[in-house]
């Protein structure tokens, strides 16, 4: 009976030892690998959009915990974005700002406690930048005898803004200013007695916008 007890105390042992040292485990191809899942593809992303990269639907029928890794595979010519571009790349979830038109691939590689891994692919494909909307809601309003404060709203698409001026609402309106991505600008070289008319015109790298109606003050 000793020797029965004594047996099936060592078997006991020989099994926990297999099934819990990670280096027997691997040896004996006892472990699952990790599936990789890169989430669907997405095929209608505006240029100019953050694209969020899940890798949450990756699983690992051991349960065991899995580290990530997001790589750039493939992107469009003349493209500039590589993969320290990609945000949080070591995580389930990643984030990029595509910086061309186009078709991006991104790979998730997923490696479980034993060093097993596998990887899936998602494209991303961007579309076409367009030209922004047309600025609205132009406003002036006088600050001083000689200044005027010219806003308005925030055009779609926009990248930057440019102020044109003119003494007539008729007038030819040469560009007064290029002012970045302000939605406000400051006209402070004037005269007080005139009458001055503004237009706005937004643009982005596909083009411009048409001016927006003329206001005065």
């Amino acid at each position: 009976m000793k020797r029965l007890v004594t047996g099936l105390t060592l078997s006991l042992a020989i099994l926990f030892l297999l099934f819990s040292c990670k280096e027997i485990v691997g040896i004996l191809g006892l472990n699952n690998a990790p599936v990789a899942n890169a989430g669907i593809d997405q095929d209608d992303v505006d240029f100019g959009d953050e694209v969020t990269l899940d890798g949450s639907a990756s699983s690992d029928a051991d349960g065991d915990a899995l580290t990530y890794s997001w790589t750039l595979a493939a992107y469009p010519s003349g493209s500039a974005l590589r993969n320290d571009d990609i945000g949080a790349s070591t995580t389930q979830r990643a984030y990029v700002t595509p910086d061309k038109p186009g078709v991006f691939i991104f790979t998730l590689t997923v490696t479980d406690e034993y060093q097993d891994s596998s990887s899936d692919d998602v494209q991303i494909t961007v579309n076409e930048q367009v030209a922004p909307n047309t600025p609205a809601g132009l406003t002036v309003g006088g600050a001083t005898e000689t200044t005027l404060n010219v806003s308005w709203t925030a055009a779609e698409n926009a990248d930057n803004y440019s102020v044109f001026r003119d003494f007539s609402q008729t007038g030819s309106f040469t560009t007064l200013a290029y002012y970045g991505t302000s939605t406000s600008f400051t006209d402070d070289s004037l005269f007080s007695e005139a009458t001055y008319w503004y237009k706005v015109m937004a643009s982005n790298a596909a083009g411009d916008s048409a001016l927006s109606s003329a206001e005065s003050g």
